[in-house]
Formats: structure tokens, C-alpha cells, sequence
């Protein structure tokens, strides 16, 4: 079942950059970029947890795929934590 997953967020992954070049390339166009930030948080929380695997070195190769999936979760989810940091830091303690 882990390999249909891993396909299936490969799959996302790609579907994602080409709505983002499509995006970049033919003029910016909304759609576009929406559809490639919903593949690429749908590739995130598809993707099988590597916890889930014992370490042996058939699947050490899905490091390959953890990374750019990782990686652009993080850079889309970043201005949402920051923006969490800035208003748990302005709301006061309530005991």
C-alpha cells in the first residue's frame, strides 16, 4: 500500500510543478496557482511517514522523494506559521 502512495505523490508532486511553470510561463494566472498548491499539499500528507519504515536499504532510495515534498510543504507553509508566532506573541496569558 506504501508504494501506491509513494506513486500517487509522485504523481501530485509533478502535476504540481507543471501547474506552477504553466502558471509562471503563460502569465500569472490564479487557477493555476491554486491547483499547484493544493497538488503539493495533497502530495505532503499522502506521502507515507518514513517513521512508519524500518531502516534497511530497500527503501532508503524514498529519501529522494521525502526531500522536495518536505521542502516545498515547509516554504508553503511558512508565512502561516509566522503569522501564528506574531499573534500568539501580541495575545496576552490568560491563566
Amino acid at each position: 500500500m506504501d508504494i501506491l502512495r509513494y506513486v500517487l505523490t509522485i504523481l501530485l508532486f509533478f502535476i504540481g510543478i507543471f501547474f506552477l511553470i504553466r502558471c509562471m510561463l503563460e502569465g500569472f494566472n490564479f487557477l493555476f496557482l491554486a491547483a499547484s498548491l493544493i497538488c503539493f499539499l495533497l502530495a505532503y500528507w499522502i506521502k507515507p511517514k518514513r517513521k512508519n519504515h524500518h531502516r534497511d536499504n530497500a527503501w532508503d532510495w524514498l529519501d529522494l522523494i521525502d526531500f522536495p515534498v518536505e521542502i516545498i510543504y515547509r516554504i508553503i507553509t511558512l508565512p502561516f506559521r509566522l503569522l501564528r508566532g506574531i499573534f500568539d506573541f501580541l495575545s496576552p496569558d490568560i491563566p
